[in-house]
């Protein structure tokens, strides 16, 4: 198999601006082009994670990998996310005018590259033939920066120091700035996360989005600029087809299968493929737990499963197999199914107060924030440092709250887990609180027989002064283990994933003990099981 790689090639922007990218050629072309658009510099962009580049190439697909305005050897300043629109869509027209594009060309690529086809596709350019975005969020706000109001403060700053602030200050030679921001970056672990307001210099000058996250608390007008959507009930006058990749455990599910519902409302034609794998991770092992020979992307030959998708959006072909994939944890096995959630589902309400705590647990329980001794993040779908080699995310061992003195712990009755789990999950509170900036973090564990307990899914909320507040806790799919307990747990932190909203919002980051009351019998966790189908 011959491949011709031309590195380095300049493409002009209408605005004088010249952007960087890499082409990588088959020796016979199938296929319109393939474009990857990254800040994170082409030559080190982890194409062949999840989406193998020699692969495309044996396919017949071309391959373009771009560094975005102000990165790697492009031109200009940096704004993250903000001149991404306009920038995509002049990428796009320029491929499709070389003599080796066969047709209107596709996106492709995680993360933040994923982000910028969801804006691509909102601006209606008639050159985008398709994408396939992975692990990638829809909206900066609600799954990115906030969730449900709570700053994510782990992922928020890791993102910013090391694959913003780092590699900005790499692009000049020589910069002092660079060790200094790589010490900061191997300091945030230990101590790194108690200054919450910002990132401290040289990085703030590097990384400005940090602090201007921080400041825009509520979705606001700063947030709608950088968040373009297809989620605004427009329809497109032609559908454009989407393979969008996910995991149990990635930081940005909940944005994917809200991706997943907007373009299947909008007539996009779109596939899910989820697995049990963390941001950008598709090994499907953990540390302290390990999911089978099934579950890698190379099981399922995730990268062979793209090049049909493109293959058949490029000739406009109907493509065959089912519209979702999958996995099924507990079993361990690939479910083929028409749509997710997958049909006949149905919602089951376990109330908390039929949920057995300690002998003393009250039927008002109250939660209370101390600021010296906050309760630890444990797992769950995050983007802290370790994430890319799967510590600390996904299905860790959650001792460290199970035994803190600031988390109330629940059993769930054993009706409610004797099926699987397949489907959102939610947790319905009624709450009292003193203060508007009272924070609830909710996780269900699971504990097998002889102590060992893994995280199943987790949430946050914000929660004011409203009577009611809803956490969303994500969707799953997993049989919980017929011998084994599965508990709620229910703090008012986990620190450093979250911020403290009141650490957050006190300009002289001093904090006091928040109590928030919980009315266990008007309280409720949504299950989505599904009854009469075998494979469950």
């Amino acid at each position: 198999m011959a491949i011709r790689v031309e590195r380095g090639i300049r493409q002009a922007l209408p605005d004088g601006t010249a952007l960087t990218l890499d082409l990588w050629l088959p020796e016979q072309i199938r296929c319109a082009p393939l474009i990857v658009r990254t800040p994170y510099s082409r030559g080190l962009h982890p194409i062949a994670r999840p989406l193998d580049a020699l692969r495309m190439m044996d396919e017949g697909i071309p391959l373009v990998i771009q560094d975005v305005r102000g990165r790697g050897s492009s031109e200009g300043d940096f704004s993250p996310f903000l001149r991404e629109p306009s920038d995509t869509i002049d990428t796009l027209a320029w491929v499709s005018q070389q003599p080796w594009a066969i047709g209107p060309p596709a996106m492709a690529g995680p993360s933040y590259s994923g982000f910028l086809q969801y804006q691509a596709l909102s601006a209606r350019t008639p050159t985008l033939s398709a994408i396939c975005p992975q692990f990638a969020p829809l909206d900066l706000y609600l799954d990115w920066a906030y969730r449900q109001g709570v700053f994510e403060l782990g992922t928020a700053k890791w993102w910013h120091l090391q694959a913003i602030a780092l590699t900005q200050s790499t692009r000049v030679p020589g910069s002092p700035d660079a060790p200094r921001i790589r010490q900061m970056v191997d300091d945030l672990v230990h101590t790194g996360y108690r200054n919450m307001s910002h990132l401290g210099a040289p990085a703030d000058a590097l990384a400005p989005t940090y602090r201007q996250w921080v400041d825009h608390l509520d979705r606001d007008a700063y947030w709608n600029k950088h968040t373009r959507s297809p989620m605004r009930g427009w329809r497109p006058s032609k559908p454009v087809p989407a393979l969008i990749t996910a995991g149990w455990f990635d930081v940005f599910l909940r944005g994917s299968i809200r991706a997943y519902h907007a373009l299947r409302e909008a007539n996009h034609r779109p596939r899910l493929i989820i697995g049990p794998w963390a941001h950008v991770s598709t090994l499907g092992s953990y540390p302290n737990q390990s999911f089978g020979a099934q579950a890698s992307a190379d099981a399922i030959d995730l990268s062979g499963l793209h090049a049909q998708f493109l293959l058949a959006a490029s000739s406009a072909e109907e493509l065959s197999g089912p519209e979702v994939r999958a996995f099924l944890m507990g079993r361990n096995t690939w479910l083929e199914l028409d749509e997710w959630p997958p049909g006949p589902a149905q919602s089951v309400d376990v109330n908390l107060s039929d949920c057995r705590g300690t002998p003393t647990t009250p039927a008002m329980a109250t939660l209370r924030l101390d600021p010296d001794h906050l309760v630890p993040s444990v797992g769950g779908a995050t983007l802290m440092p370790g994430a890319y080699a799967n510590h600390e995310v996904g299905p860790v061992d959650c001792e460290r709250i199970l035994t803190h003195p600031n988390c109330l712990i629940l059993r769930l009755p054993r009706q409610a887990t004797a099926r699987a789990f397949v489907g959102p999950i939610s947790l319905t509170l009624c709450v009292k609180s003193s203060s508007d900036l009272a924070d609830i973090h909710a996780s269900l564990v699971q504990v097998r027989s002889g102590g060992r307990s893994s995280l199943i899914v987790d949430g946050a909320v914000l929660v004011g002064k409203q009577n009611y507040v809803v956490i969303d806790l994500a969707d799953t799919a997993v049989v919980p283990d017929s011998a084994a307990m599965v508990l709620l747990v229910l703090s008012a932190s986990s620190f450093p994933r979250y911020a403290p909203s009141p650490q957050l919002r006190s300009a002289d980051g001093k904090t006091e003990a928040v109590p928030t009351e919980i009315d266990l019998a008007n309280s409720w966790l949504t299950i989505t099981q599904i009854t009469d189908d075998k494979r469950f």
